[in-house]
């Protein structure tokens, strides 16, 4: 993670607004088009994945944090090994600290734990616990107690940069050089010789987070890797738990990470929805990698909240500025925000909002949409209607890409055609 970012970059404003008749939209309108690096990030990571994992689900209940067993997992938490690492605070002052409020790294331990994995399988070290020796023996210790058919699961989060030659290194909590932090170099070597499992799971939260994956390409073993990270290898990272939260909805099974809306949430739901949040909120590319036909379809859960509402992105006013939020609920000239900076961003900071202190995420005015109950609501072939420029149109539906539609305006020619989500639907 970086130094906190809570200034808002205007977007730029719409065209002129349309006329209310058929030739509405004869002025020029800047199309929908997917950023650059995601058409690449999504290109690298469908190239190496199968689809060979189970495809049965279980229809049995299952809470937020779940006691029962999710027989649709692709893991089984009594043969899946757990090593966190979470340092928000470093002996050497020089290095940005940061909040230990709601801190994601205890969450993700504490959510593994109850979904039954031995204690013995979890190594979690944060802070002052966190130095290299400390790491590095635990991790020597958890992969000495892997097994045949066993998963790994790895998480960091805090600091992390490339040297001059491209290695990967994370910040420890006794770090001072290269030489004494956690090389991700050699992380991939200790797997490569000690473990015994089938698959591994890789997650980290800090600036060139993804060397990790570069490094496991470099030193393959002999088992599969998944990995989702909150930046690409050069790429730097903000102090936001954007990527972490998003990981632990993920894992959650909520509906708002099932992208394909099959009921599941698999590793490739969760890597284009990290993918999706870390570009809308950071402004940055997430890294994803994966080696030896890892299953793009890998079951992290069931979804668990097949009623819940889906937050939408918009813009909240606090004070002067305006600040990216979600929007969690609605009633009468209100909405109810949920804030995404590090230190705001837990339930008890939620606030109910007047609508002139919140708009669209392009600056415009709130279209009064409440946030969407259901990604499937909407099917290929039907007819709807469409917010633009503030007005309801009448469209058909074309096509369908995770939670985006592709939609046909009805009475004008196909250049108007474009992709629009559930909060501009009806």
């Amino acid at each position: 993670m970086h130094n906190v970012i809570l200034s808002m970059r205007k977007l730029t404003a719409r065209k002129s607004s349309a006329r209310k008749s058929s030739d509405r939209k004869s002025s020029a309108r800047k199309p929908s088009v997917l950023p650059v690096f995601l058409v690449i990030a999504m290109a690298f990571l469908m190239s190496p994945l199968s689809a060979d994992a189970d495809e049965n689900s279980s229809s049995q209940s299952a809470s937020n944090v779940a006691s029962t067993a999710d027989t649709s997992r692709s893991w089984d938490p009594k043969k899946t090994l757990v090593f966190v690492a979470g340092v928000l605070r470093w002996r050497d002052k020089s290095y940005a600290q940061f909040t230990p409020k709601a801190r994601r790294d205890a969450e993700l331990a504490e959510f593994f734990r109850a979904q039954g994995v031995p204690s013995d399988k979890i190594v979690y070290l944060s802070d002052a616990d966190a130095t290299l020796s400390n790491l590095e023996n635990s991790f020597d210790d958890l992969l000495e107690k892997s097994s045949e058919g066993d998963t790994l699961v790895f998480y960091y989060c805090g600091h992390g940069w490339l040297d001059n030659s491209g290695n990967g290194y994370y910040a420890n909590y006794d770090v001072s050089t290269n030489d004494n932090a956690i090389s991700t170099k050699k992380i991939a070597s200790k797997l490569k010789k000690d473990f015994r499992g089938s698959q591994a799971l890789f997650f980290a939260d800090c600036c060139s987070s993804g060397s990790i994956g570069l490094s496991l390409n470099k030193q393959p073993g002999n088992y599969q890797f998944g990995m989702v990270t909150s930046a690409a290898p050069p790429v730097s990272s903000t102090s936001n738990w954007t990527f972490s939260q998003a990981l632990l909805d993920g894992l959650r099974g909520h509906k708002f990470v099932d992208l394909d809306g099959d009921g599941k949430v698999s590793f490739i739901d969760l890597a284009k929805y990290v993918t999706q949040e870390m570009k809308s909120i950071d402004n940055q590319a997430a890294g994803v990698n994966s080696s030896n036909g890892f299953p793009a379809n890998f079951c992290l859960s069931k979804v668990n909240f097949p009623d819940e509402v889906i937050p939408r992105l918009v813009e909240a006013k606090y004070g002067t500025k305006w600040y990216k939020a979600k929007l969690i609920g609605q009633k009468d000239d209100q909405a109810r925000i949920h804030w995404v900076q590090i230190g705001y961003d837990t339930a008890d900071q939620d606030e109910w909002c007047a609508f002139d202190k919140v708009r669209e995420i392009d600056g415009e005015p709130l279209n009064g949409l409440a946030p969407a109950t259901t990604r499937s609501e909407f099917q290929v072939g039907d007819a709807c209607e469409v917010l633009w420029k503030n007005e309801f149109w009448p469209a058909k539906i074309l096509k369908r890409r995770d939670n985006e539609y592709f939609i046909h305006y009805d009475g004008h020619d196909n250049s108007w055609d474009e992709w629009v989500s559930l909060s501009r639907m009806k």
